[in-house]
């Protein structure tokens, strides 16, 4: 289900594509090869609704690997019973 206020606050493509540049080049200077982020809840919004715009379901986990020279992958709960 997609409540209103978070389509009202939706993030576009090119700020989405910003942010990715900007997380990969400290990345790069750190040494750092993937993140790892995970949200089970949207109050916060959180590190997963930055990176990707898709809101945590309160109590439906959801993880981000974020590799620094690969595609991000999302990792989320399914409907119940699946």
């Amino acid at each position: 289900m997609v409540n209103a206020g978070d389509l009202m606050n939706a993030i576009s493509t090119e700020e989405l594509k910003r942010r990715w540049a900007a997380v990969r080049a400290v990345m790069e200077e750190r040494d750092i090869d993937i993140l790892v982020m995970q949200n089970s809840n949207s109050f916060h919004g959180g590190y997963v609704k930055y990176f990707t715009d898709i809101p945590a379901v309160t109590g439906g986990y959801q993880a981000v690997l974020f590799p620094k020279d690969e595609p991000m992958v999302a990792i989320r709960h399914g409907p119940p019973g699946i």
